[in-house]
């Protein structure tokens, strides 16, 4: 589960294929994405107008809140575990079973770095500046 930068939504991913949006103050559910997968993580953009989800299917799909419409599919050859978007929004990061960690760019959906590791990716985030990232890998190195 994670917050929205504003601190007002919540979204949780689940293994009964659905990302949930909550309002934080009240409790309620105020959006759902139903997908044919389990959706293992979900990442709010840093305006709050988009969710990147990390899927078992071995994509990462970027949903505009809302509308609920499908923006982007980054695809990789094993689940998806984690994605983030960087601070501005314009990159993507994605962490996968296939043994890499990749960037894209949010807008164009264009991969722009592959990143290789001995054992399956858990984790990739960016840092504030955006400038770096880290992975947390099953290799036992980040």
């Amino acid at each position: 589960a994670r917050f929205s930068a504003d601190g007002q939504f919540l979204c949780t991913a689940s293994e009964d294929k659905t990302v949930r949006i909550w309002e934080v103050e009240t409790g309620v559910q105020v959006e759902q994405i139903d997908l044919a997968q389990t959706v293992w993580s979900a990442n709010f953009s840093p305006e709050g107008d988009m969710v990147c989800l990390a899927c078992d299917d071995g994509t990462a799909r970027i949903y505009e809140r809302g509308s609920g419409e499908l923006l982007h599919i980054f695809g990789h050859k094993m689940p998806v575990r984690f994605t983030s978007f960087s601070r501005t929004g314009d990159l993507i990061c994605t962490a996968s079973g296939d043994k890499t960690a990749r960037i894209y760019n949010a807008d164009s959906g264009q991969l722009l770095h592959k990143f290789i590791h001995a054992g399956w990716v858990f984790c990739a985030n960016f840092d504030h500046s955006g400038e770096r990232f880290v992975t947390a890998a099953g290799d036992s190195k980040a």
